[in-house]
């Protein structure tokens, strides 16, 4: 089976058929998320999930900074958290997570996880927010890493072998695209595509547009 909350592989990850073909071969697919993306037509099981406005938590992101972020609003699906629909499901399924609140969880990471050994939620209230590694050599976290050598011994070089692409073009498909980012969208667009982003979008791009003609 599989547990996906917040992501939406079909869209995101590579290979798309190969996706698929893997998530209708599936005894059991659990999606959780705020809006019926593409993963969830191969669902058997579709949870709400919550917004980050509707939950305490935290965001670590490529910085790896993680950042503390307070509920505003209840959430809306019936009053359940994403943390608390999967402490829910666990003792649905006989095993029990006992937390009574995110910043317990995040106490068990900084436990059984070296570089988040001096993380805590009331750390993250008092500094904003903390860059891992954050523990007894760097208690107050990690700004820049690697200075003056890198983390691991010298470094680690690997030469990788060049694999051609499957994908080829034909006479049918002359082309071969690559996809990028747009301002108006973020990643797959599963909540920015149900925005009026789109229109902002083609407004400004015809605006430039019609500049370069002029």
């Amino acid at each position: 089976g599989l547990y996906v909350q917040g992501e939406d592989i079909v869209q995101s990850d590579p290979d798309t058929h190969h996706v698929t073909r893997g998530l209708e071969a599936m005894e059991c697919i659990v999606v959780q998320d705020l809006f019926l993306n593409e993963t969830a037509n191969y669902a058997h099981v579709f949870l709400p999930g919550s917004t980050f406005l509707e939950k305490d938590g935290t965001f670590t992101n490529a910085e790896r900074r993680i950042q503390r972020v307070h509920k505003v609003m209840a959430p809306r699906n019936g009053g359940m958290a994403d943390w608390e629909i999967t402490v829910a499901l666990a003792r649905a399924l006989g095993a029990p997570m006992e937390y009574a609140h995110p910043s317990e969880i995040m106490d068990e990471v900084a436990r059984l996880t070296p570089t988040f050994r001096g993380v805590s939620y009331e750390k993250l209230d008092a500094l904003g927010s903390i860059q891992w590694p954050c523990n007894d050599d760097a208690p107050l976290g990690t700004p820049i890493m690697h200075v003056g050598g890198f983390v691991r011994g010298q470094g680690r070089f690997v030469t990788t072998e060049y694999i051609p692409t499957e994908e080829r073009s034909n006479r049918k498909f002359p082309l071969l695209l690559t996809t990028g980012r747009i301002l108006s969208q973020y990643n797959v667009g599963a909540q920015t595509r149900r925005t009026e982003n789109s229109v902002w979008h083609e407004a400004v791009s015809y605006t430039h547009l019609r500049a370069h003609e002029t």
